[in-house]
């Protein structure tokens, strides 16, 4: 069984850019879309340079001009800043390359795993097993 983080392969790969004009010596191109964790820094971006301007009101008044509230400003932050963390969550996660689309938990911490080992276990007999019961 093989396990990688993935967010350790290539934490800074982000790149986009918008051509509008195809190649002239390639008679072919491609695109490669992935839902990566790297992701999260620019949302993080956006959302610091968006709370500087919403706190001077910058620009507010052309979009509350044509009849959009302050609230759903505050309301598209808070879902930013939603998604952030749940990027977050996600960047600790392992995968196991066998069954990638099986998800597991981050490894416990040493002092979790001695807890589980010093537990005593439990066990209840209500006399059902016992040989020695007449009917």
């Amino acid at each position: 069984m093989c396990l990688f983080f993935l967010n350790q392969r290539i934490p800074n790969n982000i790149k986009s850019s918008i051509i509008s004009v195809s190649p002239e010596d390639v008679s072919m191109s491609g695109s490669f879309v992935a839902n990566t964790t790297a992701i999260k820094q620019v949302f993080q971006r956006i959302s610091a340079q968006f709370a500087k301007m919403f706190k001077r009101k910058a620009f507010l008044h052309w979009y509350t001009g044509e009849g959009m509230d302050q609230g759903e400003f505050e309301e598209s932050d808070k879902n930013v800043r939603d998604l952030v963390t749940e990027y977050q969550d996600k960047q600790d996660v392992v995968v196991n390359i066998d069954d990638p689309f099986q998800e597991e938990e981050p490894k416990p911490s040493a002092k979790e795993t001695t807890e589980k080992r010093a537990a005593p276990k439990a066990t209840v007999n209500d006399g059902a097993d016992d040989d020695d019961n007449e009917i």
